[in-house]
């Protein structure tokens, strides 16, 4: 009896230190959250521009699941913080954009096995997509309120 009492106890307290399910988001500053978006919109920009720069299929395709990846660490990123309350609804926007833009980007990398001009097609289309509006739509209702986007407002 007391052996399960120990056991429930040490469960209990590893559940109070770690938490139970998953972890609140951060609060952060105005400051901080520009700048969360100025960097996040640097290295998205960094990681896009490198899609097209090698034709070859293995390393096209390389790029662009970099690309997936970065789009999809902004997202978790800007989930994980808790900006001004006038940014929280296009920051919901904007991350779940990011996410959905780099699902929306996997034709590219099937495409490209076809041809490069398949590719570009496939990438234009993704960039059109619903998920790469939405995203732009958060960027400028972020502007409008008056955050410094940075490279964020030419995705």
């Amino acid at each position: 009896m007391i052996r399960v009492s120990l056991l429930a106890l040490v469960c209990i307290v590893a559940l109070g230190t770690t938490g139970c399910g998953g972890s609140k988001p951060k609060p952060v500053t105005k400051p901080q959250y520009e700048q969360q978006l100025q960097r996040l919109g640097q290295e998205l920009v960094d990681a896009g521009s490198q899609v097209g720069q090698h034709l070859d299929i293995s390393t096209f395709n390389e790029d662009v699941s970099n690309l997936q990846d970065h789009l999809r660490s902004a997202s978790k990123e800007l989930k994980g913080v808790q900006p001004p309350p006038d940014a929280r609804a296009p920051n919901e926007r904007l991350a779940q954009g990011f996410d959905d833009l780099a699902d929306a980007l996997d034709p590219v990398k099937d495409a490209r096995r076809e041809s490069l001009p398949q590719a570009a097609k496939a990438f234009r289309k993704a960039n059109r997509s619903a998920p790469a509006r939405q995203g732009r739509v958060a960027v400028r209702q972020l502007q409008r309120r008056g955050y410094a986007v940075g490279q964020m407002a030419g995705l």
